[in-house]
């Protein structure tokens, strides 16, 4: 049986405008509906983002790009240790300036004797002390080598009291000779230490304090 033309062209242009079709017939014909076109309806299912909470996607804020931006060194006003130009401090205190030892001169004519004795503990008896030429000193020390006193020598000497400038106290002092220097007065730093064969010309004596 044939179809009226006019029913034939309704039916195309219903089909090509993706309605679907009265459930009614026309002319007796049933027109299938037409499936939409996957090439022409727009974006697949695929590359639709998937909803908030589906495996696999990730949600909240974008992730990265994976392009890490170097982060700045920490400033420091001190020098690194592993810099070459850095330099040690060498603000050290100065050390103390070491006393001189006493200069020597030798006199084999040189003579001293003291006497074991006893005092107050302000002056020392010395029995003899001599000098084959030019003026001296007879120093006194305590047992730990601190100087009491000292008095002048000339080339010969006897029966000689040196005052002390520190009392003295019951134990060992000793005695020795000094050259003067010339000034007349005695120093312990440049006064010369009088040796006889190298060795100093000294007396060791007891003292008692009364």
């Amino acid at each position: 049986m044939r179809l009226p033309v006019a029913a034939l062209l309704a039916a195309g242009m219903l089909a090509g405008c993706g309605e679907v079709p009265p459930s009614e017939p026309l002319a007796g014909i049933t027109v299938p509906a037409r499936t939409a076109d996957p090439s022409t309806s727009g974006p697949s299912a695929s590359a639709s983002p998937s909803a908030p909470g589906t495996p696999g996607t990730p949600t909240g804020r974008p992730s990265p790009t994976g392009t890490r931006e170097p982060s700045e060194p920490p400033t420091s006003s001190e020098p690194s240790s592993s810099d070459p130009t850095a330099r040690p401090s060498t603000s050290r205190p100065a050390p103390a300036p070491a006393r001189p030892a006493p200069r020597t001169v030798e006199d084999p004519l040189a003579e001293l004797d003291v006497e074991d004795q006893r005092g107050d503990g302000r002056s020392v008896t010395v029995a003899e002390a001599m000098l084959s030429r030019g003026a001296g000193w007879v120093v006194v020390r305590s047992s730990s080598g601190q100087i009491l006193g000292a008095a002048p020598v000339r080339q010969g000497t006897r029966l000689l009291r040196v005052v002390l400038d520190r009392p003295a106290t019951s134990g060992v002092l000793r005695a020795e000779l000094r050259k003067d220097d010339g000034d007349g007065q005695f120093r312990a730093s440049t006064d010369r230490v009088v040796t006889d064969d190298g060795e100093r010309v000294s007396e060791t004596f007891e003292y008692v304090l009364e």
